[in-house]
């Protein structure tokens, strides 16, 4: 299944917006772009560039009902004749003018909205409308969630994601994770959760902002780490009821085998997986509260332990390579650390003892491959200090802003995800001793931010499992190096 990207011009001052050629059976359009002669030529344009009339798309698909995104759908639908318009229930008020509602002006009002700027708001939209047609009850078909979207040879899953509108809704490929979600995630501005009426309650605020965070997470999965044999990937995702748990995700031949697996079922979230060496535990950090811990779970499922325990706000845990020690960065006020503690059979087995403590924050721990040093990132950098606290730590790169830091047990090579003094997070090697770096002979980048920067690696370098920027999924397993 192909889908084809098209830039369409809008008036308005945040450019263009995309949309979605799937040249399929039956062929589809995601958003059609708003109602002008220079957006409705574009489209004509482009689609003809790609071999495609108005009269052959057989389906519509609003991520939205926004102007810029739904106003040619009516025009296009004309053209095909017998294409079907989709779009979530929610979103029908907003095909109706969503200015022009009592409800919409009775909750500005409630809102504290002067009378009089609302007006204004209203005959500045007047304008706005005209870039859409108005659709009649019968004129669409209404998305579910998690409905799927059948072609020739895959489907999309939607996925309701309100927020931005109420009804705005994203498209997942599953064979490769690819999301379109429409205003859900944009790069360079604000989404704006949008005061609007409940579409439930019309007399009620809908709850705009924490819908948003709700969806946002939705469409994300987060920090990944491989099995030591390969044949699974453990990561934090909140598919269950909005809560960040622990997954497995077992692995045949490099590729997803089977439906992911929920490991955690606690109050609070849990994220930052690591596997134990010998594969039969997974330590993570689970926040409840104000309160960040250190647990260990079996990776088989059962009664997770805790390991840490005080005020101190514990994170990113790593496994020595013996498997005895859990290391991790803490935080307790304004001082930052790394600690670790001995554990044995899934369980603490001592006392506590911090490596590094001082006013900078220290995070991603990783083990030396003898289990004597300990690798870790502070303002930016990667630092390297021994276990038994007898030298200060020593800086490895200089300038670099580092965001994770990896240290394969096997190869004894160090690697790091960072911005490497450009724009993008990526992932490369780093010499020990002279912090010189080398990209990895493949692509990886992670994104543009500092929100997906986790990664891991086989012990063989085969196998590179890190997270990406959520419009193009998140969890990716690639081959670090050519077959032979």
């Amino acid at each position: 299944m192909k889908i084809i990207p098209l830039s369409i011009p809008t008036p308005f001052y945040v450019g263009d917006v995309n949309v979605y050629l799937i040249k399929e059976d039956p062929l589809t359009l995601i958003d059609v772009g708003p109602k002008t002669p220079e957006a409705a030529a574009a489209l004509r344009d482009k689609l003809a560039r790609n071999g495609v009339q108005f009269s052959d798309v057989r389906r519509i698909v609003l991520t939205h009902a926004h102007e810029d995104h739904c106003g040619l759908a009516k025009q296009v639908r004309d053209e095909a004749k017998n294409a079907e318009i989709l779009v979530h229930d929610w979103e029908t008020g907003h095909l109706f003018g969503r200015l022009a509602h009592e409800d919409h002006r009775n909750l500005m009002l409630r809102s504290g909205v002067p009378e009089q700027a609302f007006n204004e708001m209203q005959d500045l939209y007047a304008n706005i409308s005209l870039l859409t047609d108005s659709l009649a009850d019968g004129d669409f078909r209404p998305l579910n969630d998690e409905m799927e979207l059948e072609f020739e040879s895959g489907s999309l899953r939607v996925l309701h994601t309100p927020g931005h509108t109420p009804g705005s809704c994203s498209f997942v490929r599953e064979a490769d994770r690819t999301i379109i979600c429409g205003d859900c995630v944009l790069k360079r501005i604000t989404p704006n959760p949008i005061l609007a009426p409940d579409p439930i309650d019309p007399t009620k605020r809908f709850r705009s902002l924490a819908e948003y965070l709700v969806s946002l997470a939705k469409i994300r999965e987060f920090k990944p780490t491989l099995a030591p044999d390969g044949h699974a990937v453990a990561f934090a995702s909140d598919r269950w009821n909005g809560r960040l748990d622990i997954w497995v995700q077992p692995l045949k031949n490099d590729t997803p085998d089977g439906l992911a697996l929920r490991l955690t079922d606690h109050p609070g979230l849990a994220n930052y997986p690591a596997y134990s060496p010998d594969g039969r535990w997974i330590a993570y950090s689970r926040v409840e509260g104000d309160r960040r811990s250190i647990w260990i779970i079996p990776t088989r499922g059962g009664m997770p332990a805790q390991i840490t325990e005080g005020p101190a706000a514990r994170f990113h845990p790593s496994w020595s390579p013996d498997g005895s020690r859990v290391a991790f960065g803490a935080q307790d006020g304004g001082t930052y650390q790394v600690q670790f503690v001995p554990v044995a059979e899934g369980r603490r087995a001592g006392p506590l003892t911090t490596v590094v403590s001082g006013p900078k924050l220290s995070v991603s721990p990783a083990w030396s491959p003898d289990g004597s040093e300990l690798a870790y990132v502070s303002a930016g950098e990667i630092w390297r200090v021994g276990v038994d606290g007898a030298r200060d730590p020593r800086r490895i790169t200089p300038g670099a802003r580092i965001e994770r830091v990896r240290w394969n047990r096997v190869s004894g090579r160090l690697f790091a995800s960072g911005f490497w003094g450009g724009d993008r997070v990526t992932i490369r090697a780093v010499d020990l001793t002279t912090g010189a770096t080398v990209p990895l002979p493949f692509a990886a980048i992670l994104g543009q931010t500092d929100t997906n920067v986790d990664f891991d690696m086989s012990g063989n370098e085969q196998l590179l499992v890190f997270d990406r920027e959520a419009l193009r999924g998140a969890i990716w397993v690639l081959e670090s190096k050519p077959r032979p």
